[in-house]
């Protein structure tokens, strides 16, 4: 074969240099279209792990909650070591989003009062006396910054919770947030006495407390607001020597008296 008609060949198989600029051309303009998209599906994906991974994470602290009859504070501290222990996730997974920016625990600072105050975490001893106010808590996670602390008080966790104007912090694809209502958590329990001697009860392993004694044929009565699933030891009379007579674990509003005869304690539905 002539070596002028192999080149012939070889340029009929080929491309020229205009067709693989063409070709490139093409790909580029593809490329372009494309990349916004695969961008913004990678965001969606981080967008819904975060939501899923939030949900997880508030689920933590209500099992966390019940299990040790506690509440973190706000501070990471606090919060992060404390659901490290009644989830999955390692302490950096429960700080730090999949984008690596810090989330953030709000608490509201009327949890417990009507005033506003620092929630400085919780830890059940004899029970309330008082029903929780707001006791609610805001879980922020940003998939662009770490989540910055806010100068709280009733009127910024409202704005915040409810989405108005004056938000601190705007629900977003890139900022999300947790909604965490705690009132479900806590039970009415009434512990009445007709005698005039004073039985006493007990949560968990704490400390002992008496129930007050019957005056002018009127019960000795106090109310206790106690977190779901504690375990109640009622003693017998007198205080602080009696035996351990009843055991029960509230998971509801609960009412119990203890009887004149000084024998028994009798259950009364709430």
């Amino acid at each position: 074969m002539k070596l002028e008609n192999l080149t012939s060949n070889v340029r009929q198989k080929g491309f020229t240099l205009m067709e693989l600029i063409g070709v490139m051309a093409v790909m580029a303009i593809l490329a372009g279209a494309l990349s916004p998209n695969i961008a913004d599906s990678i965001n969606q994906a981080y967008s819904d792990a975060e939501i899923e991974n939030m949900t997880l994470i508030a689920d933590s602290l209500n099992k966390y909650i019940q299990q040790e009859k506690r509440i973190p504070s706000a501070k990471p501290s606090s919060w992060v070591k404390a659901l490290s222990s009644s989830s999955t996730f390692i302490n950096e997974d429960l700080e730090y989003n999949n984008k690596g920016y810090r989330r953030r625990f709000i608490f509201d600072p009327r949890f417990f009062s009507n005033a506003d105050k620092k929630f400085s975490g919780f830890k059940q001893n004899k029970g309330l006396a008082e029903a929780p106010v707001s006791p609610r808590v805001l879980l922020v996670s940003d998939m662009t910054r770490h989540v910055p602390s806010v100068s709280n008080n009733a009127k910024v966790f409202n704005a915040i919770w409810n989405q108005t104007k004056n938000s601190k912090f705007v629900e977003s694809k890139n900022l999300k947030i947790k909604r965490i209502n705690l009132s479900d958590k806590f039970h009415r329990v009434i512990l009445s006495n007709q005698d005039k001697s004073k039985p006493y009860y007990q949560l968990e392993k704490g400390k002992y407390a008496f129930i007050p004694a019957a005056k002018k044929g009127s019960d000795g009565i106090i109310t206790r607001y106690i977190i779901n699933s504690t375990r109640i030891n009622l003693f017998d009379a007198p205080y602080p020597t009696g035996k351990l007579e009843q055991t029960a674990i509230i998971q509801s509003d609960w009412t119990t008296r203890y009887q004149a005869n000084g024998k028994n304690w009798s259950w009364v539905k709430p």
